[in-house]
């Protein structure tokens, strides 16, 4: 139980984060809209992790296929690394318009 408590620890807070990198990069009349689309994305791969690991699990009698849902998990979590790593923005202690100026922003010229 206390493995099942820290795994879900970190999976919540990498969740988390990545609902305010979606709400940090997009400009923000388009932000909303995009955590929606990423939340509805989430959702439907979400529920279909029952099914997934219950196929992983069988009948409780042979662990092998249930070892392997765990490396494909580690594997996409890594994957999720990797694109945050070479495709993250650098987003510590600015504000939201210095990441991405509002699609309403005009610069002026002679201002």
């Amino acid at each position: 139980m206390l493995f099942w408590c820290i795994s879900f620890f970190f999976a919540s807070a990498g969740v988390s984060s990545a609902y305010l990198t979606v709400s940090e990069i997009f400009p923000l009349e388009v932000r909303g809209q995009a955590i929606s689309y990423f939340f509805a994305i989430s959702q439907v791969v979400g529920s279909m992790g029952p099914l997934i690991f219950a196929n992983f699990v069988g009948n409780g009698t042979d662990r092998v296929p249930l070892f392997w849902g765990y490396v494909l998990g580690a594997g996409v979590m890594i994957f999720g690394d990797l694109v945050a790593w070479f495709f993250g923005v650098n987003a510590e202690g600015k504000g939201l318009e210095d990441i991405a100026a509002p699609l309403t922003s005009v610069k002026m010229a002679n201002a």
